[in-house]
């Protein structure tokens, strides 16, 4: 077979309610630009997922010609993450706060986040992403401090988090950042009571440490929270 040769592949349901794999030649499919296990870009249903790969022969899906079922786990997700390129940041300012306020219990007023006005622009010198599902389920920034990041807005729907899930996605997607651009550390604050929260950092390597270690010009609004920190060389 043709390396460029483009299958469509298209699942259906079994007797045991498992997906199985059909194959058809289409020379209309679209090429593959995408990580396997995307949702369809034209109809973007679960019920209905249709993927497409540029392949040496259907040696690649073993399980294809015999119609066995096809093992989703790990292929698909319910999210995907995105770079977020402005344009939304009133839904995006409405989930933070929502989160903020019904999970964490902290009312800070969006006054004291000025960086949700312009996002684009608060975190021109790093980034910012987001956890989408057909609508924002979560977000977090990363700002650059000279040789340091300061993890920011790590903010996810309940429904979303665990691992396999957007909280840990989004949170990789940061770490990865600063890992790339050469960075040294990575510090954030996170509110006293939102012992979840550090029990999560914690489990990465973060430390608390006193606030006098913060890269210089960086500040938060919340004087109770804890400041913790992670060294790039203990990310994992």
């Amino acid at each position: 077979m043709d390396g460029g040769f483009r299958l469509r592949l298209r699942h259906s349901i079994d007797r045991r309610g498992l997906p199985k794999l059909a194959v058809r030649e289409s020379p209309t499919a679209v090429p593959f630009s995408r990580p396997i296990g995307a949702t369809d870009p034209v109809s973007g249903c679960p019920d209905e997922v249709r993927l497409w790969e540029r392949c040496e022969g259907l040696r690649l899906f073993r399980n294809v010609e015999g119609g066995e079922p096809f093992n989703w786990a790990g292929r698909m997700s319910d999210y995907e993450i995105v770079n977020y390129q402005g344009g939304r940041d009133a839904e995006v300012a409405t989930l933070i706060l929502a989160i903020q306020r019904d999970d964490v219990g902290l009312y800070v007023p969006i006054e004291d986040q000025p960086e949700l006005f312009d996002i684009c622009r608060a975190y021109r010198d790093g980034g910012f992403w987001l956890a989408v599902a057909g609508s924002e389920i979560g977000t977090v920034g990363m700002m650059r401090y000279g040789s340091s990041g300061v993890l920011k807005k790590l903010f996810v729907r309940q429904d979303h988090r665990g691992p396999g899930k957007a909280s840990h996605a989004l949170y990789d997607k940061a770490v990865d950042w600063t890992v790339t651009h050469g960075l040294t550390a990575i510090f954030l604050d996170t509110p006293s009571l939102a012992t979840r929260s550090h029990a999560f950092y914690r489990r990465r390597g973060f430390r608390v440490v006193d606030r006098s270690e913060l890269p210089e010009g960086y500040d938060f609004p919340d004087r109770d929270s804890l400041i913790f920190k992670l060294d790039i060389s203990r990310a994992d």
